[in-house]
């Protein structure tokens, strides 16, 4: 069962914004497989022939860094994630990059929430308290831009 809460408000931001604004996305999730499969069902088909189009994120290094090789580097490299580090804290490099891609006029997307939801307790369309680095990201942002 997938519910999308906002589509209208994801279309005119995301799909809609003028070239070189900057956005940054955010959902909470059910699963790690919602970022890039339930994510990329949101999608028009002609994004994905253009890799400026998609959105970067990041993926916590336990989970999709537990090794790194130049395969496993390449394929997180064209999917546009990189690695944060849970307990690192808001001043780490994964933030700074973060950053310079929205200075750029990216799309970032985040699961703001630093884990995976649980909707039995709480609603769905709820995002639980955010994680500090959202917050940066928007200063930091905003402030260089």
């Amino acid at each position: 069962d997938v519910r999308v809460y906002g589509r209208e408000k994801f279309d005119k931001h995301v799909l809609k914004r003028n070239q070189g604004q900057s956005v940054i996305s955010v959902c909470n999730h059910a699963s790690i497989c919602d970022d890039p499969f339930i994510l990329s069902f949101l999608l028009p088909w002609k994004m994905f022939t253009d890799l400026n189009a998609l959105r970067w994120g990041w993926c916590t290094a336990e989970v999709c860094f537990p090794w790194r090789s130049t395969i496993t580097d390449f394929f997180w490299e064209t999917g546009k994630i990189f690695p944060v580090y849970r307990g690192e804290g808001v001043r780490q490099p994964a933030v700074d990059q973060a950053v310079r891609h929205l200075v750029r006029g990216d799309w970032f997307h985040v699961f703001p929430e630093g884990r995976v939801a649980y909707p039995q307790l709480w609603e769905p369309s709820d995002i639980g308290p955010l994680r500090w680095g959202v917050g940066r990201l928007v200063v930091d942002a905003y402030r260089q831009s």
